[in-house]
């Protein structure tokens, strides 16, 4: 039997990771779960509890890749074949594991579909700039040679001696997988099948986000000197993406979600050029 490791890091969240742990608790294969409580906030430890996970804590605020190797440092000494990232407001479907196990039979990493779910039937403008622009599992795979943890699996093997940059606030995803595929020539998958489904942020996660991206391009200016730089032109696509999904968003919708996508496309490219230029 597979040996499997869900690792989690929480930063005062309960509501959205009892509903992840819920949606672990019914899965098949039952898998092994760690949640790492980044901080201490009695109220997730007790939340991961409950859950019917087991608990790491950090004292202080080390951020999520700081959480994740704490887990990893748990779970390594008993050599798990697999060890799957989620994060606390993702909820995993019946076929996230499955699919994972199979990719991996041919490969050491593997990055899974992200399908994201809004608040009400139709997204608010902030929803939509998030689903459209970001965790494009594919894409990262395809372009960028990395997968996003909040749905990330990888043979045990691989983290018997790697571990995440602690040190990175955004970004550490990308420099992990990168750097065992560099160093070991590991193989990087892309699994559409393997979903988890994530929130679309709202408009202060979302500001909260592009904050984060920002400040983190001055530490990764390796990842960004062939990357294409995000267009200052102001355009209708995001109306004209929810216009062909299907959504009945009228000029005001559309005239917000274009200028937010615009002001937080200007916001990267002004940081990416900075760091080419310095």
């Amino acid at each position: 039997m597979t040996s499997l490791v869900v690792v989690v890091p929480a930063f005062r969240e309960t509501s959205s990771l009892a509903t992840l742990l819920s949606s672990l608790a019914v899965i098949p294969e039952r898998p092994r779960v760690v949640v790492a409580v980044d901080g201490g906030h009695p109220a997730t430890v007790e939340t991961a509890r409950e859950g019917g996970a087991e608990v790491v804590v950090l004292p202080t605020n080390g951020g999520s890749y700081a959480a994740r190797n704490a887990a990893l440092d748990l779970v390594m000494p008993d050599r798990p074949d697999v060890v799957l990232f989620t994060d606390a407001d993702c909820v995993a479907t019946d076929s996230w594991i499955p699919e994972h196990l199979s990719a991996l039979a041919d490969a050491e990493l593997s990055g899974g579909g992200v399908t994201f779910t809004f608040r009400r039937d139709r997204p608010t403008p902030a929803e939509w700039v998030d689903a459209c622009r970001h965790l494009n599992q594919d894409v990262y795979v395809a372009r960028d040679g990395y997968a996003a943890t909040c749905n990330l699996a990888v043979r045990g093997a691989v983290l018997v001696e790697a571990r995440f940059d602690a040190t990175l606030r955004t970004g550490g995803d990308a420099e992990f997988c990168r750097r065992v595929v560099a160093q070991s020539g590991a193989r990087l998958v892309y699994t559409p099948k393997a979903l988890i489904t994530h929130p679309a942020r709202d408009l202060r996660e979302l500001r909260v986000k592009v904050d984060r991206l920002v400040s983190g391009i001055p530490r990764q200016a390796e990842r960004w000197k062939d990357r294409p730089v995000p267009s200052r032109r102001l355009t209708r696509g995001m109306w004209r993406r929810a216009q062909r999904a299907g959504y009945d968003v009228g000029p005001v919708w559309g005239v917000l979600a274009c200028v937010l996508d615009w002001s937080f496309n200007v916001r990267v490219a002004r940081a990416v050029e900075r760091v080419r230029s310095a």
